[in-house]
């Protein structure tokens, strides 16, 4: 019985021994660990983006028809300006017995629509939460607004957005069949009134804008081509002119437009004719890709034309325009020029992970003052360079700076 005590006894020691020296193996372990990370200064890699660019005006040539009309009669717009119209859809209705006759018959089918509209319960799901949205925001820009012209444009708008609005409450409840039907009698009815002689149609498709400024096919993008440096500065001297606007009717080609700018050499080596770039719209808060179809240089100055296809109607309205040109971009990760060492002509970057230190080759983009823009290297780069390690510098990797 005393011999198994002692034996239990002794097995106890011997595992009390076994645990305190892996905890002491442990302990150093981090121990040697902190202290050889405490006294290597490391910093994350971040995605990062450069730019070489030009900030200047552009110069906006579009394709423009001018619609005729009788002039000795008052013209009401129906189109949304700024919008995409088919050939021989109505743009324009004038404004006579005829028309007042219609609009009386409208504002009492509206007058009819509205007070059924009241009966309905409230309705408050997404759709209509976002119209009365869309009406309070049109609402408030009118209030800035003095141009006729403008206030027109607006005014279709807040009339497509209520109309929009009777024809989803009407869909949302089951008592609203009335009112669709009564919505369903007008939209005929001013179908009908569209297919009367009394009205303008549009000869061409393409976008519509009511106003005119003078400028109108004076300068033709069918001739593009043979633009000149004297041709060019002729174009930016009249656009830089105080245009009047006049009421009008012109359809401009929604399927390609031509922008130019001049500006200063200091980008001469990254601009390549047929090349697409890529142009921000300052103004507009949007981007554009732009084919150069001619480069014209003299001493002091780039005349660049580009040919642009996507988002026309962000530029239709525009004669001149503030414009980000972009000739060249690059991305890649950013890291401190102290953590790049070079090695057989090779760039690595030193990462610390799980207390291992790991060189990893890597492409210099851009070498700045202070930081460099890199990127990793293809598997067919490294089997060309025969570079064996496999594995790549990520976002947020702990790169060692100034390592001996």
């Amino acid at each position: 019985m005393k011999n198994n005590n002692e034996n239990s006894k002794q097995f106890k020691d011997n595992i009390y021994i076994v645990i305190s020296i892996i905890l002491f193996i442990l302990i150093s372990f981090l121990i040697i660990w902190y202290k050889k990370e405490k006294d290597v200064k490391v910093s994350e890699t971040n995605n990062g983006k450069y730019e070489i660019y030009t900030e200047t005006k552009g110069y906006v040539i579009n394709k423009e028809t001018l619609v005729k009309y009788n002039n000795n009669e008052t013209l009401i717009p129906i189109a949304e300006s700024e919008k995409r119209i088919t050939i021989n859809s109505v743009i324009g209705i004038y404004k006579n017995a005829e028309y007042e006759k219609g609009l009386t018959q409208l504002s009492i089918m509206d007058k009819e629509i509205n007070e059924k509209l009241k009966l309905l319960p409230d309705i408050y799901s997404n759709e209509v939460i976002s119209i009365d949205n869309q009406i309070d925001t049109i609402t408030k820009q009118m209030k800035n607004i003095y141009s006729y012209i403008q206030m027109g444009d607006y005014k279709t708008k807040l009339d497509n957005l209520a109309y929009e609005k009777a024809l989803t409450i009407s869909s949302l409840t089951p008592s609203g069949n009335d009112v669709k039907t009564l919505i369903l009698k007008r939209d005929e009815y001013k179908e009908n009134m569209n297919k009367s002689s009394n009205n303008v149609k549009a000869p061409i498709s393409g976008i519509i804008i009511y106003k005119n400024d003078g400028l109108e096919n004076k300068f033709e993008p069918t001739n593009i081509d043979k633009f000149t440096t004297d041709g060019i500065e002729q174009l930016i001297t009249e656009y830089n002119k105080i245009q009047e606007e006049t009421f009008g009717i012109k359809i401009i080609d929604n399927y390609e437009s031509f922008l130019i700018i001049k500006e200063d050499k200091l980008n001469d080596k990254y601009i390549t004719q047929n090349k697409i770039y890529t142009i921000e719209l300052l103004d507009k808060n949007c981007k554009v890709n732009a084919l150069l179809i001619k480069k014209i240089s003299t001493d002091n100055y780039n005349y660049c034309i580009f040919k642009i296809s996507n988002n026309i109607e962000q530029i239709v309205d525009l004669r001149k325009t503030d414009v980000k040109v972009i000739w060249k971009e690059l991305t890649g990760l950013v890291v401190d020029n102290t953590s790049i060492k070079t090695l057989n002509n090779i760039e690595y970057v030193t990462i610390l992970s799980l207390n291992k230190y790991i060189d990893i080759p890597v492409k210099n983009l851009l070498k700045l003052d202070k930081i460099s823009l890199i990127r990793n290297y293809t598997q067919s780069e490294k089997s060309e360079l025969n570079l064996t390690e496999m594995r790549n510098l990520e976002v947020y990797d702990r790169v060692v700076e100034n390592k001996e």
